[in-house]
């Protein structure tokens, strides 16, 4: 499902926001999308921000999707009321002078409504701050806004209508593409390129070493150097405290679209596919490839050089530990289809139980346990 942002007839990009907290009828229905629909209320109506149902208040924007929320709302002096389709038979004969939209899904209207009041840009300096340490061999668009204590290092490239929080680092020679965000603390190393549209939380790392060593004399870890770089392309957005190591001689890249949460770690040589969503968490080790349109919940963890098959999804702490060549769902440690994992899962709950049951049999044939095996033994 594509949802679009606001176009030009609302005259805001996705990265602006209504400075007055107002948007009106007429500015959703100028945003021409086919989730938003339509079903009445002037076009002069305005909300000046959105509400919950339970704490709307007079002129909010809510989103609605029981009738019980509607009656709040309304009573609560809520101007402009977005309900799920499946619900405005309902709704409908309850309004009398408010707005009235239907969405397929909440997560969609708010998808859809929410960039029109998000003020995040206004936390951001605008220009050069002059505290910036800019090297005279970087490049930056006269569009580019770099706030104050920020480094960028020689031959560093940043395209216009970027935003560069503060304290952040951008060593030479990084590339850093137009419309792209960077909150405060974000560190992108050498070579390392991100692309258009990109959105990086604070206290991310991009570039960092890969984690590489190899046995030398007296079996002192002996350091490989990691001399690659990490790719982000176009759209990607990363959470706060993330790691994504540089590749030893190449790349680490992570696809277009690709949406990783918070305390994720990539490692070296890593691949992650096009649009494949990781919430907290996820950490994999080094040259593992994630396909397209994947998830993952929370706590996951990939072993190194692993391949997962586009379209798979992982169930919260899950452990993978070998390849994955088919899409699907999977969970446990380690990983296993859906269907199998569950019955894994259950029999696991039920271990003690099991256990009290086959004493039981020992007992009834007259038959001695097993006796533990001593851990030194081969």
């Amino acid at each position: 499902m594509s949802i679009p942002g606001p176009n030009k007839a609302s005259n805001k990009s996705t990265h602006e926001s209504t400075l007055n907290n107002s948007v009106s009828v007429t500015t959703l229905r100028e945003l021409g999308s086919t989730y938003l629909t339509y079903v009445e209320g002037a076009d002069s109506i305005t909300a000046m921000r959105p509400m919950p149902p339970a704490k709307s208040v007079k002129n909010s924007l809510v989103f609605i999707s029981d009738l019980e929320q509607a009656r709040v709302a309304i009573e609560k002096g809520a101007s402009i009321l977005i309900c799920l389709k499946k619900v405005l038979p309902q709704v409908q004969p309850l309004i009398y002078g408010q707005a009235l939209f239907t969405v397929p899904s909440i997560s969609v209207g708010l998808a859809i409504v929410l960039p029109l009041f998000d003020e995040k840009l206004s936390r951001f300096h605008r220009g050069i701050h002059p505290t910036a340490v800019v090297s005279p061999t970087a490049s930056l668009s006269p569009l580019a806004n770099v706030g104050p204590y920020c480094i960028i290092g020689d031959f560093a490239q940043i395209a216009a209508n970027t935003f560069i929080g503060p304290h952040c680092v951008i060593e030479k020679s990084a590339k850093i593409g137009e419309k792209t965000i960077l909150h405060a603390y974000v560190y992108v190393g050498a070579h390392c390129e991100l692309g258009s549209s990109c959105e990086v939380h604070p206290l991310t790392c991009i570039g960092s070493d890969g984690f590489g060593y190899v046995k030398g004399p007296g079996s002192l870890q002996q350091k490989i150097p990691q001399i690659g770089n990490v790719v982000l392309e176009d759209f990607v957005e990363l959470g706060a405290h993330c790691t994504i190591d540089r590749g030893t001689l190449d790349e680490t890249r992570i696809k277009k679209g690709a949406k990783l949460d918070n305390h994720c770690h990539i490692a070296h040589n890593c691949s992650v596919g096009e649009n494949t969503v990781l919430a907290a968490g996820f950490m994999t080790a080094g040259s593992t490839h994630i396909g397209a349109n994947c998830q993952a919940g929370g706590m996951v963890g990939v072993s190194d050089h692993v391949h997962i098959a586009d379209g798979v999804s992982l169930g919260g702490r899950t452990g993978v530990t070998r390849d994955i060549p088919t899409a699907g769902v999977y969970l446990g440690y380690p990983a296993t289809p859906l269907k199998e994992g569950l019955k894994n899962l259950s029999a696991f709950t039920q271990l003690h139980e099991m256990r009290k049951e086959l004493s039981k049999i020992y007992k009834h044939l007259g038959l001695e346990k097993p006796q533990k095996k001593d851990n030194h033994e081969s």
